[in-house]
């Protein structure tokens, strides 16, 4: 190929959303791992290892329930934040792709030089929006629409993450929805219960338990929410925090869909490769 040929970009849509699946990871992995830790497995010498000089040492905490709940606590807060801004991490890779889709690019030319300076510009612009603005940009200008149902998902994921980045945590009355006991977040969760053949009754799937009635197993997405009081310092357990990650899967798998479907229908350039899975 010489300099003065050009070349296609090809570009697979589930790499948008890479950042985003190694935060869920995390959820995962990391929560696992917290929840399993006991006193136990503390260390005999409490001090922070310094291979180049001598180690930083501290005394033997008191309350080594204090500082084990207090690590759970800090970490799903981490992993929360994480899950939510790589989340929109992976929009602004969502937003490159879609900018440089159909483009051709010489041999010898990088993506920058192949971009005009608006178009650099747009990019820039949309990196800096905050999550909810990011979304309204992807439906304004490429008519990906989530539902109404996942952008009040959005909308109350984005107040957890300003909470965490401009008061560390501590809920604001700007933060949320109001409601009795203060302010409310929301995310989905999945509710398995019985539902009788017959009567059509549900009932709580117990283990163990014998039925009442031929029954069947039924799965349903539900709403779920966290209320806090204003002042409070919002918190998450490692449950919450895996259906939050699961949630915001769910908008990427909304995208995914929408831009298979586009493809589908030659409303985006073929360059962009349908294996999202």
């Amino acid at each position: 190929m010489t300099d003065d040929e050009v070349t296609n970009l090809n570009l697979s849509v589930e790499n948008c959303f890479k950042q985003f699946g190694e935060s869920f990871n995390r959820v995962k992995y990391f929560s696992c791992i917290s929840d399993n830790l006991k006193e136990t497995h503390f260390p005999l010498d409490w001090s922070i290892q310094n291979p180049n000089s001598i180690s930083y040492g501290m005394e033997k905490p008191d309350n080594l329930d204090y500082i084990l709940k207090g690590y759970q606590h800090f970490i799903q807060r981490y992993l929360v934040r994480d899950c939510i801004e790589s989340f929109s991490l992976s929009l602004d890779e969502l937003f490159f792709a879609l900018i440089i889709n159909g483009k051709r690019f010489r041999a010898n030319q990088s993506i920058k030089e192949g971009l005009s300076e608006s178009e650099l510009a747009s990019i820039t612009r949309f990196q800096w929006k905050g999550l909810s603005d990011k979304i309204k940009k992807l439906a304004s200008l490429y008519d990906l629409n989530l539902s109404t149902e996942h952008k009040e998902l959005i909308d109350s994921l984005k107040d957890i993450r300003n909470c965490f980045a401009h008061s560390n945590g501590i809920v604001r009355p700007i933060d949320g929805k109001e409601c009795d006991e203060g302010r409310k977040f929301k995310w989905k969760s999945l509710h398995v219960f019985l539902q009788g053949v017959d009567s059509g009754e549900k009932a709580v799937l117990e283990i163990n338990v014998p039925l009442k009635e031929a029954s069947n197993v039924c799965m349903q997405f539900v709403e779920y929410s966290r209320s806090f009081k204003v002042g409070e310092s919002i918190s998450f357990s490692s449950k919450e925090t895996y259906e939050i990650a699961w949630s915001l899967q769910m908008v990427a798998l909304d995208y995914v869909q929408m831009l298979n479907k586009k493809l589908s229908e030659g409303g985006v350039s073929a360059n962009l490769v349908k294996n999202a899975g």
